[in-house]
């Protein structure tokens, strides 16, 4: 039953949307409860160290601001499905899963790097998919790997997603020389202007990114957990995962080439995600930001679609109550 109203895309089920994200943020933006944040202002590139000092010395303006690039990110979300159709129902399910894995960590719910460069990996992938079966594609793969490397420079992890630029050039298209140069004079282009901002400005601030200590590093938001709840929610969220890959084994077998080339796409940034999250020290809850976006367009799937709804159903449930229980046990 509860899949079954969310996946609807009527006036009820907005004003219920907009309430439970209003819910999951109250407690940040009226400033209530731990407001702790800790962030690294040692190791970073210059835009993460903005960020990163604009959060510590603005808690409350850094909780508005994100709450406000999420709106952003909300939009961007069904824009990009509204256009590419990947998920062929009008539904806020993903939106609402978006929500909930990205920002049920009180942690996450004020401006972080790696939510100022989701709009930005956004558009890489909308010029990824614009490219499919069109005749000339290298300014698409261009804009892609622009885009891309740039929110590398907003959010230094997100380098490993450069390996998702690759494999999406691999399965998009036929081999083609040109939008190989493409793509990799587009990642290029905001690391030159990166390096010579570092020679011209800040050599030592060079020399500490490439002199890389994982024992000096303090990740910008812990990986550990306080509570069983954060556990139990990442748990729940894997669960999710495991069930709606199994079930788009068969899904994508009915649908359009582009749509399953797309899903590839989403399993990789989560693959790579997944890895970063594991082997880069200074990778922490905060890559969830950017992985809510393949989970919840992959779940979600399952969800609409699954014609056995109990399981789908007892997934959701846990996912909302485990997140307002992240809201009580502060992570």
């Amino acid at each position: 039953m509860l899949v079954k109203f969310f996946r609807k895309d009527t006036l009820e089920v907005l004003i219920i949307f907009a309430l439970l994200l209003l819910a999951l943020w109250i407690k940040t933006l009226m400033g209530l409860g731990d407001q702790d944040i800790e962030r690294t202002l040692s190791y970073g590139t210059p835009l993460e160290l903005v960020i990163n000092q604009f959060a510590l010395h603005l808690p409350g303006l850094s909780t508005i601001v994100a709450f406000l690039i999420t709106l952003v990110v909300l939009f961007m979300m069904q824009s990009l499905n509204n256009q590419f159709i990947f998920v062929p129902q009008r539904s806020l399910l993903p939106s609402l899963l978006y929500v909930m894995i990205g920002f049920s960590f009180i942690s996450l719910q004020h401006l972080t790097p790696a939510l100022a460069a989701m709009p930005i990996i956004i558009l890489s992938l909308k010029s990824i998919f614009t490219s499919y079966r069109k005749d000339y594609a290298e300014a698409d793969y261009f804009l892609a790997g622009f885009y891309m490397a740039l929110a590398a420079v907003v959010y230094l992890p997100a380098l490993a997603y450069l390996l998702t630029i690759i494999f999406s050039v691999l399965i998009m298209r036929p081999f083609s020389w040109r939008e190989w140069v493409a793509t990799f004079a587009g990642l290029l282009v905001p690391f030159i202007f990166l390096a010579t901002y570092y020679l011209l400005f800040d050599t030592d601030g060079m020399n500490t990114i490439l002199a890389l200590d994982p024992g000096k590093i303090i990740a910008a938001i812990p990986k550990s957990m306080n509570s069983f709840f954060g556990y139990g929610f990442l748990g729940t969220i894997l669960l999710a995962l495991a069930a709606a890959s199994f079930f788009i084994l068969t899904w994508t077998g009915s649908q359009k080439v582009r749509t399953n080339k797309i899903f590839l796409v989403f399993f990789s940034m989560i693959g790579v995600g997944i890895l970063s999250y594991v082997l880069i020290p200074t990778v922490s809850k905060e890559a969830l930001v950017i992985m809510a976006l393949p989970l919840s367009y992959v779940i979600s799937v399952y969800m609409i679609f699954s014609r056995r709804t109990l399981i789908p159903d007892a997934l959701l449930l846990m996912l909302l109550s485990l997140a307002v229980l992240l809201q009580i046990f502060v992570e």
